[in-house]
């Protein structure tokens, strides 16, 4: 009840205030109203005489036509401020080519106090749906410089004393012919306020932009980017000096700070500027850069954020010259390579970049004073320097481990066809180019590159048609252009291999196809496969077992290499040595073997020779040989008889002795032309033996044929010369068991022979006629008491069904040339007995008469 009696007490009172304030509000509301419809009076009786003489004194600043539409003054459109909106207004530039200005409406502000006083004074400036066309010309000439400067245009009551400048929905197009620059730019928004009338003046300036294209040389270099910035410009027009302090720009892709001065000498303008870049997007960034760079850049994509602080110092207008430096620093940044998702991750750098302009490029300096970062389960650590982006001078250190297949991966060009493995780096390299797009051998003529790198558990793959080299281990420590091996251990078509050398030319050989590779080293193998060697490599195509036992010779594309070898032992079909070593020299097409050494089939050999490749793919071989202690059964078994089967393993026995010259052109898949053979032989069998050679079994007419299955012989020695598909084979005796042979003549390589043998007859009458009762068989036979009467035989056809005759001009030629010697030995015992005598020795007389008691059997007849 308390209450109630209080609220009646107080009513009173409230209703008296509640009164009070309505009478203000419908004081205030008269007294806007009536200010309104003053305004509204007094702007529609003066708005034709302001107009007109506004723009008539306007006029008179301008060096062109302006032309508008409409005209409309208000006192109430821009409170407190009196305004004069200009509706169309158009105006052409200086030339008359192009329309410099063209806005739908333009709000010329004054104050309502001048406008009382007569003075009209324009305050502010505000600018609505307008197209501004702003063009430099190939001579320098600018196309916006419209307004009347000197002293003889006196305004009269007009004047212009900005203090506000405000743009909406402007475009703005400005082209800079000279230097092929263009800049088109959409101003959403933009407020400028400070006292623009003074001389010296500061302003600060808000605005949202959008960036729609900026272009040189037909480069774009930005697009479609909003830019929102807040800044201050100080201006002294008396010193044509302008400069922003403190300028925040906020664009999509990165936000800097930026402190600029600009002011005018001669021709030029001085420009200082730093401007400050904090937590700029890489991959934003990456997606505004010009189309070109960005295709060159396709394939590996970075991430992560960018800080910097870029200096220009210099000159710019018509001759630029301008110093560029900028010091930055990246953190836990990324590089993936878009085309199979490998990412070199966490990298972390910091550097300087430093150019000039003109001649940006080749002025250009790129430093990492340090860098790192991973890939996969790999890292890598260094520095690097880069000089001059069109001949670029490179200078890295790189230390870490790294997965070979990740990097090969990684890397947009594959220098490698195929390569697994780990590596461990620490090098140095240092090397001008001549490009970067395109490095060739040349390139790397003078660099310098320093350090190691250590191979574990590699497989490597040069080129697609090359062999695989797998389970590399080992080291390469570098020294300019040679490349040390230290116990570079692995395998080659199964053949395990350690190299201990150097090899030259290795950055030329991945980066340039027609670079050759150049290796001098020690090299041992514990067990060298030929067969496994020149195997063909296997291909995706089905083949048949044959197909895939198949062998090739080829020689390594643009590898040369000069190899002094050990071989603990050396496999070749059926060839087995041991202890091989000697020199092979690859040069191009031609591959020398020199001092080549090997222990087999009980003996030695020692061989020199070349295989040259021709140009129709053919192998041409050339070698000399010398074989001593041979166990000539094992030889031929070694060598799968030589590719006869005459005489074979089985047939022949005994200890060799030989020098041999060889020829001959070997196809890639090793099967030699037997026409191109040409081969000297010089031959010593000791301790020999003949078993069940079926050509000799064929002189079972003259001897016993169990005698002639194992003919023994102690010695037999010859020069045997191979040519076009024939042996041939100079006289030669053999001494044996069963009986003596005088042998000579030809056998090709289809088994034809022509053969002339010469038997002792008592040899053949011991053997073969001993039961019978006189000579029926081979006429009249008078001994002549020195056992000389022989036999000549002629074997030809072929050697599995040889023909047998008797050799008459054999027989003719043997008689006389016994003669021959008959004569000489007569010679030689006169000279020996009695130099001065002439009268016959006492023998001279007993071997005259032996020539006429001494016959050769001649037949005729065919068996």
């Amino acid at each position: 009840m308390t209450d109630t009696l209080l609220e009646q007490s107080e009513n009173p009172q409230n209703k008296k205030k509640s009164k009070i304030v309505k009478k203000i509000i419908v004081v205030f509301l008269s007294v806007v109203f009536s200010f309104l419809l003053l305004a509204m009076i007094l702007a529609f009786f003066f708005q034709d005489k302001i107009a007109d003489m506004f723009l008539t004194q306007l006029y008179k600043y301008t060096k062109v036509e302006i032309e508008h539409k409409s005209v409309s003054f208000s006192l109430i459109r821009k409170f407190p401020m009196a305004s004069l909106q200009v509706n169309g207004i158009q105006a052409k530039d200086l030339q008359g080519e192009h329309t410099l200005l063209k806005a739908d409406k333009i709000f010329l502000q004054f104050s309502i106090l001048d406008l009382a006083r007569n003075n009209y004074t324009i305050r502010r400036i505000d600018i609505s749906d307008a197209d501004l066309h702003l063009i430099i010309n190939e001579k320098g000439e600018n196309n916006w410089n419209i307004f009347q400067l000197n002293d003889s245009v006196q305004p009269e009551n007009v004047s212009v004393r900005l203090s506000m400048i405000q743009l909406h929905n402007v475009n703005l197009l400005f082209e800079h012919n000279q230097q092929k620059i263009t800049v088109s730019t959409a101003v959403d928004r933009l407020s400028a306020k400070g006292n623009f009338s003074d001389n010296i003046f500061s302003t600060n300036i808000s605005s949202n932009v959008l960036i729609n294209e900026i272009t040189r040389d037909t480069v774009t270099y930005l697009r479609d980017q909003e830019v929102q910035f807040y800044t201050k410009l100080n201006v002294n027009t008396e010193e044509s000096i302008y400069s922003i302090e403190g300028g925040n720009f906020d664009l999509d892709i990165l936000k800097f700070i930026a402190n600029i001065t600009l002011s005018k000498a001669a021709d030029n303008y001085a420009l200082q500027m730093r401007l400050s870049i904090k937590h700029a997007n890489i991959e934003r960034i990456m997606e505004k850069l010009p189309n070109r760079i960005r295709k060159e850049t396709a394939v590996l994509k970075p991430m992560g954020i960018l800080s910097a602080t870029i200096d220009a110092d210099g000159e710019i207008g018509r001759k630029n010259n301008l110093k560029i430096h900028a010091d930055f620093e990246c953190k836990n940044g990324s590089i993936e390579n878009v085309e199979n998702e490998i990412k070199l991750s966490k990298i972390n750098m910091k550097g300087h970049f430093s150019t000039r302009v003109p001649n940006a490029l080749s002025a250009s300096e790129i430093v990492l004073d340090d860098f790192s970062a991973k890939l996969n389960q790999g890292y890598i650590n260094g520095m690097l320097e880069l000089e001059n982006l069109e001949q670029p001078f490179i200078a890295l250190t790189a230390n870490g481990k790294l997965n070979l297949e990740d990097l090969h991966s990684f890397l947009p060009t594959n220098y490698f066809y195929n390569i697994e493995g780990n590596m461990n780096i620490d090098i140095s390299f240092k090397n001008k180019f001549t490009q970067l797009k395109k490095i060739t051998a040349q390139d790397f003529k003078h660099s310098d590159i320093q350090g190691n790198l250590v191979f574990t558990n590699v497989l490597l793959q040069m080129r697609e048609n090359e062999n695989i080299l797998d389970d590399l281990s080992g080291s390469l420590r570098f020294n300019n252009q040679i490349a040390n091996a230290d116990k570079l251990k692995g395998k080659l078509k199964d053949n395990t291999f350690e190299l201990n050398g150097k090899i030259e030319n290795i950055f030329p050989y991945i980066l340039d196809e027609g670079s050759h590779l150049q290796i001098t080293a020690n090299l041992y193998l514990p067990e060298l496969n030929i067969n496994k060697l020149l195997a063909k490599e296997p291909e995706d195509t089905p083949k048949t077992k044959k197909e895939e036992q198949g062998q090739e010779l080829s020689f390594p594309a643009d590898i040369d290499f000069d190899f002094t070898f050990k071989a603990d032992a050396l496999s070749y079909n059926q060839f087995k040595a041991q202890n091989t070593a000697g020199k092979a020299i690859l040069n191009g097409n031609i591959l020398k073997l020199e001092n080549l050494q090997l222990n087999t089939c009980d003996g030695k050999i020692l061989a020199k020779g070349s295989i040259t490749q021709q140009s129709n793919k053919d192998f041409s071989i050339r070698c000399t040989a010398n074989l001593s202690d041979m166990n000539i059964q094992k030889l031929f078994y070694a060598f799968n008889n030589f590719g006869q089967k005459n005489l074979t393993d089985k047939n022949i026995k005994g200890i060799a002795y030989s020098d041999v010259t060889f020829g001959a052109v070997l196809q890639k898949d090793l099967t030699i032309i037997p026409n191109s053979i040409t081969t000297d032989i010089d031959i010593t069998v000791k301790n020999g033996e003949l078993n069940n050679f079926v050509p000799l079994e064929s002189l079972s007419k003259f001897v016993e044929l169990d005698e002639l299955r194992n003919v023994q012989f102690a010695t037999l020695a010859n020069q045997i010369n191979i040519e076009k598909s024939t042996i041939t084979i100079p006289v030669m005796e053999i001494k044996n068991n069963a009986l003596n042979i005088s042998l000579w003549g030809k056998h090709t390589f289809s088994g034809d022979i022509d053969y002339h043998i010469k038997l002792l007859l008592k040899d053949v009458l011991s053997k073969k006629v001993k039961n019978k009762k006189g000579n029926e068989d081979f006429g009249e036979v008078v001994d002549d008491n020195t056992g000389n009467t022989y036999l000549h035989l002629l074997a030809i056809g072929n050697v599995d069904n040889p023909k047998f005759k008797w050799d008459s001009p054999s027989a003719k030629k043997g008689l006389q040339q016994q003669f021959s010697d008959q004569k000489r030995q007569i010679q030689e015992i006169r000279e020996r007995n009695d130099p001065q005598s002439s009268s016959p020795a006492p023998k001279e007389k007993e071997l005259n008469d032996s020539k006429k008691k001494q016959k050769e059997i001649e037949i005729g007849e065919d068996w």
